[in-house]
This record gives structure tokens, C-alpha cells and sequence, in this order.
């Protein structure tokens, strides 16, 4: 695996807590066991691991095919998970989803004009566009950016905290989507934003 990181699939306290507050949240506006769901940026799978069984169908891509290998392992026979390679800006299904869901992807994005008008692309017309964001204080998988520990990167760190505040401002700012709920400031636990296509 060399220098990947990889996400926690277990059921910690905070993966419990994450998963509890996306369900409660999504669930407030989709109803989750007829929904299929596009998750983009899978990693090594966490998300689809974590909240199988919640949706009519978990769908999800990402663009390196070691991760791929890695998400398609925890896949049991039979799950309604379907994984595949592919990028935010390319799509490889040809159907729409009722929710697609960035997790701690959506700032990495490099464009986030082709992105979005991607997703609205793939979107069912009553569609969410659902994003869950790093919060920069928050516990990082990455030591790099984690300012506790002795690998601690000050440069890495402010850089990523400069995408995360150019990925909220063009989604708050956005005219694809209506945006339904976002965080109040940074500094919340979970930064989560729920936005609706605009027909």
C-alpha cells in the first residue's frame, strides 16, 4: 500500500457518530431505503462499508485503482455496493442518483465548476448533492496535518485549510444548487452541506 492512507472501517465511537449524524441529516430530505446513493472519492471504502444497508443501492468511484482494489475487498457477495474507476469530472454510470455524496473529497476537487456541473448532470431532478468536509481542527487520518503529532506539517496544514475555505465559499456561492444546510464556521465537528438541484 506504500504511503496510502487508510480511512477506519470499523464502527469506532466517531465513525458511529458521523454515520448517526449523516443518516439523521440526509433522512430529513430523502428517504435513505430508496435512494440510491454515488458516493465519489471512495478510498479505501469507508463510507460504503459503514453505511451499507442504508440505501436501495451504494454506488461509488474514485480515481486510483489501488484504493479501488482495496474498497472492492470489503464487498460482500450479494451487497447492493457497486464500485468502479472513475472521477468527479467523468462519471462511468449511465443512470442518475437520487444523492451523490462527496466524503472528504470535495475540497481536493481541482475544478469545482466542471465538478458541479457534472454532478447536476447525474442527478435525479428532486437530486441531493450531499458533502461532508474535513473539519480543519477535527482529527486528520493524516499526521501531517494533525497538529498533536510530531510529523506535523505547517505548510501542508495551511494550504489544506486555504482549499477547505475555497471549497465552501464556492459552494455557498454556487447557482446549480439550492443549498439546504451548511455549517455555521469551520471549527464545527462535522462540516456538512446538503444542497438541492435547481430545475
Amino acid at each position: 500500500m506504500g504511503n496510502k492512507i487508510l480511512f477506519s472501517r470499523k464502527l469506532t465511537p466517531l465513525n458511529k457518530e458521523r454515520v448517526d449524524y449523516l443518516i439523521k441529516n440526509i433522512s430529513e430530505y430523502k428517504y435513505l431505503k430508496e435512494s440510491n446513493i454515488l458516493e465519489i472519492g471512495i478510498g479505501n471504502g469507508r463510507f460504503g462499508f459503514l453505511l451499507k444497508g442504508q440505501f436501495k443501492h451504494y454506488y461509488g468511484i474514485d480515481i486510483d485503482e489501488e484504493y479501488l482494489k482495496i474498497a472492492k475487498k470489503s464487498v460482500s457477495k450479494g451487497s447492493k455496493i457497486t464500485y468502479k474507476l472513475g472521477s468527479a469530472e467523468k462519471i462511468p454510470f449511465k443512470r442518475k442518483f437520487d444523492i451523490i455524496f462527496f466524503a472528504h473529497s470535495w475540497y481536493l476537487m481541482k475544478d469545482f465548476n466542471k465538478v458541479i456541473s457534472e454532478q447536476n448532470k447525474f442527478l435525479e431532478s428532486d437530486g441531493l448533492l450531499v458533502i461532508l468536509e474535513p473539519s480543519i481542527n477535527g482529527k486528520w487520518a493524516n499526521p501531517k496535518l494533525n497538529n498533536s503529532s510530531p510529523n506535523f506539517d505547517q505548510v501542508l496544514f495551511e494550504r489544506t485549510k486555504r482549499k477547505l475555505n475555497e471549497a465552501r465559499e464556492f459552494i455557498l456561492n454556487q447557482k446549480y444548487f439550492k443549498v439546504l444546510k451548511h455549517p455555521k464556521n469551520q471549527e464545527d465537528k462535522f462540516s456538512l452541506y446538503i444542497l438541492k438541484k435547481v430545475i
